[in-house]
């Protein structure tokens, strides 16, 4: 049987920044939760994640189109991680130092069920 047990917040607030860099016309970053809300026993449900999302970033050059590609995992201590891939839709080199600050969004509630 399987019981409601919490959530792992959408919030970017919960979110934590564990690194990232630009590279030319885009970005990596990776970021961890600020703590584990899943124990033994425990299993979130992830159902439908976005894999990626589309939006507008600001340039001297004017608006810039980015995608945004998500990946969900978990590190060895159990806490959950987010890793953020972002590329402008731009000529190649256009902008050689890449996207300077990290791209994020909110991300829906995922459901912790106990088993």
């Amino acid at each position: 049987m399987l019981t409601f047990s919490g959530e792992i917040s959408g919030e970017t607030s919960g979110w934590v920044k564990a690194g990232g860099s630009p590279f030319v016309n885009g970005r990596d970053d990776l970021f961890h939760y600020g703590t584990s809300p899943v124990k033994n026993g425990q299993y979130v449900a992830l159902g439908l994640l976005a894999f990626a999302f589309f939006g507008l970033t600001n340039s001297n050059f004017g608006p810039v189109s980015v995608v945004t590609e998500v990946g969900f995992g978990w590190e060895s201590a159990g806490r959950p991680l987010l890793f953020l891939e972002s590329f402008m839709d731009a000529p190649a080199g256009m902008f050689p130092y890449g996207i300077p600050g990290a791209v994020f969004f909110d991300l829906p509630s995922m459901p912790i069920l106990n088993v």
